[in-house]
C-alpha cells in the first residue's frame, strides 16, 4: 500500500494545481509524513521538530478557534442536562468546553480554513490521514482526558477526530487518502469499558471508605463562640499553603475548611493540621455521606443506560456527538454532590462570620461552582482566588462567584480581554503569594551555604524533563554540584528510576516553607512557581524549550534576563557559576514587579477584601478596625 501511495503522490505532485495537506494528530504522525513531504505541501497538526523547506506547517492552536463561538450552545447544552441531573451539573461546563469541545474544534476549524485557502487559489486539494478506521463512529474525546494547557493526551486523537475531519473534506469535495492499512475502530468497546471500569472503581473506593470511621470534623465546643471574621475553603496542600501566610498576617480571625481531591485523599488535612493557632483554625470537612456514595454511583450507573436526546452542538457546521463526555461527567457527579453536601454542612456548623464571605481557592472547576453555589445558598459572598496558572480562554461560566481575584495586573488584562461579559468581576487587589513567612533559621542552617539547585519538573514537557535531569545527574557526578528535583503533581517518579543519585521530592511530601528552605537556586518552566521564587528571592533559570514553548503565555518571559534558557546547553555555565545569575535576577525581579504593578502586604489585601464586600452593597465593619 505504501508503495502505491508513493507513486500516486509523486505523480500528482507534477501538476501545479494539486496541493496536498497531511493531517498529523500526534508527533509520531509527523515522522510518518516526513519522507513524503515536498515543496508546496502543508502539514496540519502536531509535528516534532521542523518540516522541510517549502513545506507549510499549520498547528491546530493557530486555527483561531478557542471555544468562544459556541459558548451559547454550551450553556444551552448544560441547561438541558441540569433539568435531568440537577444544578451541580453546570459545574462541569468550563472543563467540558476546554477538554471536549476546543480540541476537536481547533482541528475542524483549522483544516476547514486550510482547504478553503487553497481552493480559493484554484488548487485541487488532497488530504492525507495517517490511517483509515473501519466502523468509525462519531463520539467525543474523553472528558478531562485532554487539557490543551497541559498538552497531555490519554487517548488516540485520530480515532475520535478523523470522522469529523473527513466530513469536512467531503463537504468541500476534497479527495481523502490514507497512509496505513485499515484499522478496525473499537471505540464502541473502549468507551463502554472505560466508563464502566471507572464507575466500578469508584464504587469499590466508596465501599472501602464507608467501612472507615467518618470524620466528624472538630468538636462543636471548639467552634462555639469562635466569632470568625471570614471562612475559606481549600482542597489541596498547594491551595492551603498559598492562602495561609496572607490569612495569618491579615489580622482576621479565620476558619479554613479542608476538602480533599479524589486522588490525594487525606493529604490536605495531614499537612494543614499543624497550622492551627489562636486566630487561624483548620477543620476537615466532615466526611458525612460516604455510606450513601456507593448508592449514588449505582444510581448514576443506571442513568448511563438510558438513551437521551442531547441538544445539538456544532462547530463550523459539523455536529458533535457528546454522549461519551456526558457519561463520564455522570460518573464524576456523585463525588461532587458529596463534596457540596459536606461544604454546606460545614458552613452551617460554623455559623455566620463577621464578614459574610467565603474565600475559594478553586478557580473554574466543578468544585468552584459547588463552593459559589453553596455560599450563595447560605447568604454568603464567594471570592475565587487564583493560586495557579490558568490559560485565558473563553468559558461559558468564567466566574461562578462574585469575584475572581487574579495574581498580577498582567493576568488582569488577559482575563478581562477574553471574558468581556464579566470583566468587572475580574479584579486584582494584590498578590497573595507575596505574603511570605519568615524562613525558619533552623531549616536555613541545615541547608548550608553551598548553592543547591532545585529543578521543578513540568507536566507537559516530559522529554525536556528527562534531558534536564540527565544534565543534572552528569554535573552532580563530575563537578559535585548539589541538586534536588521537585516533581509536578501530575508527574510520575517512575519516569526517573534510572537516576537514583538525585533526590526527588513528590508533591505534598514537604511543606512549602520546608521545600524552599532546601535550595538556594531553581530551574523551572514558566509557571506559577515563578511567583514563589520571585517573592522568596530565589534566583532561577527559566526554561523556554519544548514543543509548547511557543504557545506559552509570556507573563514571566523577559528575554533580557540572563536566566532565560532557549537551548539546554546554555544551562551548564550558569549552573557552574550561580553568582553570575544573582545580580541579573535582582534586575529581572524589579522589572517584573514594576511592569506588573504588584501589590504586596497583608494589610493592603485585608482592606481590599473589605472594599469588595462593600461593592456588593454591604456596610462592612470588622473587629479591630477603627
Amino acid at each position: 500500500m505504501m508503495g502505491n501511495l508513493f507513486s500516486l503522490t509523486n505523480n500528482n505532485a507534477s501538476f501545479a494545481d494539486v496541493r496536498r495537506i497531511f493531517v498529523s494528530f500526534r508527533d509520531e504522525h509527523g515522522a510518518l509524513f516526513l519522507p513524503l513531504l515536498q515543496a508546496g505541501d502543508t502539514v496540519f497538526g502536531e509535528v516534532c521538530g521542523s518540516v522541510p523547506e517549502g513545506v507549510q506547517h499549520v498547528t491546530a492552536h493557530c486555527s483561531g478557534f478557542d471555544g468562544g463561538e459556541v459558548l451559547e450552545e454550551v450553556r444551552a447544552f448544560f441547561g438541558r442536562l441540569e433539568t435531568e441531573f440537577g444544578i451541580l451539573f453546570r459545574g462541569f461546563a468550563n472543563n467540558f468546553t476546554e477538554c471536549s469541545v476546543v480540541p476537536v474544534g481547533r482541528f475542524i476549524v483549522g483544516l476547514s480554513a486550510a482547504i478553503d485557502d487553497l481552493q480559493r487559489c484554484g488548487a485541487t486539494v488532497e488530504v492525507f490521514f495517517p490511517e483509515r478506521y473501519r466502523l468509525a463512529k462519531r463520539t467525543s474525546s474523553y472528558y478531562l482526558a485532554e487539557h490543551e494547557s497541559q498538552g497531555v493526551l490519554f487517548y488516540r486523537r485520530e480515532a475520535y477526530f478523523s470522522p469529523y475531519l473527513q466530513e469536512v473534506c467531503r463537504r468541500r469535495g476534497v479527495t481523502v487518502r490514507f497512509l496505513r492499512n485499515d484499522r478496525l475502530s473499537v471505540l464502541w468497546l473502549t468507551d463502554l469499558a472505560r466508563t464502566w471500569f471507572v464507575l466500578a472503581a469508584r464504587i469499590a473506593a466508596a465501599l472501602t471508605m464507608s467501612m472507615r470511621p467518618e470524620k466528624p470534623g472538630l468538636a462543636e465546643a471548639d467552634r462555639a463562640g469562635a466569632g470568625f471574621d471570614l471562612l475559606a475553603l481549600t482542597r489541596t496542600p498547594s491551595q492551603t499553603e498559598t492562602i495561609t501566610p496572607f490569612l495569618k498576617n491579615s489580622g482576621f480571625s479565620v476558619a479554613v475548611g479542608l476538602g480533599e481531591s479524589f486522588l490525594a485523599r487525606g493529604k490536605n488535612w495531614s499537612m494543614a493540621q499543624r497550622l492551627n493557632d489562636d486566630k487561624f483554625r483548620v477543620y476537615p470537612l466532615a466526611s458525612t455521606g460516604r455510606r450513601s456514595m456507593a448508592w449514588r454511583y449505582l444510581r448514576r450507573g443506571l442513568q448511563l443506560l438510558r438513551k437521551r436526546s442531547l441538544p445539538r452542538l456544532e462547530v463550523a457546521g459539523i455536529a458533535l456527538n457528546m454522549n461519551q463526555a456526558v457519561r463520564e461527567m455522570l460518573v464524576m457527579l456523585p463525588d461532587l454532590e458529596i463534596y457540596q453536601q459536606n461544604v454546606e454542612s460545614w458552613l452551617r456548623s460554623m455559623g455566620r462570620p463577621e464578614l459574610p464571605l467565603l474565600l475559594s481557592l478553586e478557580q473554574k472547576s466543578p468544585h468552584a461552582f459547588a463552593d459559589a453555589h453553596t455560599a450563595q445558598k447560605l447568604g454568603l459572598h464567594c471570592f475565587h482566588i487564583m493560586q495557579c496558572d490558568q490559560h485565558a480562554v473563553p468559558l461559558p461560566y468564567p466566574v461562578f462567584g462574585d469575584f475572581f481575584l487574579v495574581d498580577s495586573r498582567s493576568n488582569l488584562d488577559r482575563f478581562r480581554k477574553v471574558w468581556p461579559e464579566c470583566s468587572d468581576q475580574v479584579r486584582y487587589v494584590g498578590t497573595f503569594k507575596a505574603v511570605v513567612p519568615k524562613p525558619d533559621p533552623a531549616l536555613l542552617a541545615a541547608a548550608g551555604e553551598e548553592p543547591v539547585w532545585c529543578f521543578f519538573t513540568s507536566d507537559v514537557e516530559v522529554e525536556e524533563n528527562l534531558q534536564i535531569i540527565r544534565i543534572l545527574s552528569h554535573l552532580r557526578e563530575s563537578r559535585q554540584l548539589r541538586f534536588v528535583v521537585k516533581l509536578h503533581p501530575r508527574d510520575n517518579l517512575y519516569r526517573y528510576r534510572l537516576f537514583p543519585d538525585l533526590t526527588f521530592i513528590s508533591d505534598g511530601e514537604l511543606a512549602r516553607d520546608a521545600l524552599f528552605s532546601r535550595f538556594s537556586h531553581a530551574i523551572t518552566f514558566p509557571s506559577g512557581v515563578v511567583l514563589d521564587l520571585i517573592f522568596r528571592e530565589k534566583p532561577f533559570l527559566l526554561i523556554d524549550v519544548g514543543k509548547f514553548s511557543a504557545k506559552r503565555d509570556d507573563v514571566y518571559m523577559d528575554r533580557r534576563y540572563r536566566g532565560v534558557i532557549s537551548d539546554l546547553n546554555d544551562m551548564v555555565p550558569l549552573l557552574n557559576d550561580s553568582e553570575l545569575l544573582q545580580a541579573d535576577f535582582v534586575i529581572y525581579r524589579d522589572r517584573f514587579l514594576e511592569a506588573n504593578r504588584i501589590v504586596t502586604g497583608g494589610a493592603t489585601l485585608r482592606q481590599a477584601l473589605i472594599s469588595l464586600l462593600a461593592e456588593c452593597g454591604l456596610p462592612i465593619t470588622v473587629r479591630g478596625d477603627a
